[in-house]
């Protein structure tokens, strides 16, 4: 029976991270200026924007990114 579930869990699990895509550009700069909002207008921490912008993207199912420079190349900053 394990031997049946596990891989079962692994193709599930696989078929849901294929499923995720990358936001359009309006929703990614709604979500970076709400993130940027939250922040300490006198020193951004860039490692906790990331932290936000991500943890938004993944509640929306949409693909995370792995660097601050790739969320400002995809909004053109």
């Amino acid at each position: 029976m394990k031997r049946f579930l596990l891989p079962l869990t692994l193709f599930v699990s696989l078929q849901t991270v294929a499923a995720t895509e990358p936001a359009d550009t309006e929703t990614l700069l709604e979500i970076y200026e709400y993130c940027f909002t939250m922040q300490d207008p006198s020193q951004v921490d860039e490692t906790a924007l990331l932290t936000c912008i991500n943890e938004e993207l993944q509640f929306g199912d949409f693909t995370t990114f792995k660097t601050l420079a790739e969320v400002k190349a995809a909004l053109g900053l």
